[in-house]
């Protein structure tokens, strides 16, 4: 059975992911247990932790379903402006298993142990209750993008919401900044796309 001690919400995304392997049973883990691991922390967790493993160029079966619904709950929550998450309960048994979550921890703990270090307090006058629903509406648009049936479409929307949710963890605004433009880029990239297919 899982168990451990909700972290305080001074310590790293990476530093709790890098103990995660050892904290869970050989079952896996649930979406609910998961989320326990995280304590109280804000919303920008649960959307950091599910954007990540997207950006792993090694194709996993299932696994932008898995990510992109928790992400789609979570995106919706921070629009809302809430701080903490909630899954319907039936999503929130589902079970990750182990096997994946070390390869995947050990994925993207390098990448994620690096972008932390680029990230800093700064900006910090833009951050407030309009930011927070603008990135929530614009976490929503790219979660759904990542649902979408499109071959080798994960990684910028990922990206995208990779450096949204860290900017809001870290009261970043120069990444929420380029998180922001990279989401547009995205978006601007599927419209004109979409066009020339209709054409």
């Amino acid at each position: 059975m899982f168990s451990s001690e909700p972290p305080t919400s001074g310590i790293k995304v990476s530093a709790v992911l890098a103990v995660m392997p050892e904290k869970i049973g050989e079952a896996g883990i649930s979406l609910d247990e998961l989320m326990q691991l995280f304590g109280t922390r804000s919303l920008g967790v649960v959307i950091h932790l599910f954007s990540l493993p997207l950006l792993i160029p090694v194709p996993i079966p299932g696994l932008s379903t898995l990510c992109s619904v928790p992400l789609l709950f979570a995106s919706y929550q921070l629009l809302l402006n809430k701080n903490k998450m909630w899954l319907p309960k039936k999503l929130s048994q589902q079970i990750i298993p182990k096997d994946s979550c070390v390869k995947i921890v050990s994925k993207i703990l390098p990448l994620l142990k690096y972008i932390e270090c680029l990230s800093r307090p700064r900006l910090i006058w833009l951050f407030g209750h309009f930011l927070t629903r603008l990135a929530g509406f614009i976490c929503m648009i790219l979660s759904f993008i990542l649902l979408l049936p499109i071959p080798f479409m994960n990684v910028a929307p990922s990206l995208a919401l990779v450096l949204l949710s860290l900017g809001l963890l870290t009261t970043d605004g120069a990444l929420v900044i380029c998180g922001v433009l990279l989401a547009c880029s995205v978006v601007i990239s599927l419209f004109l796309a979409s066009l020339g297919f209709h054409s």
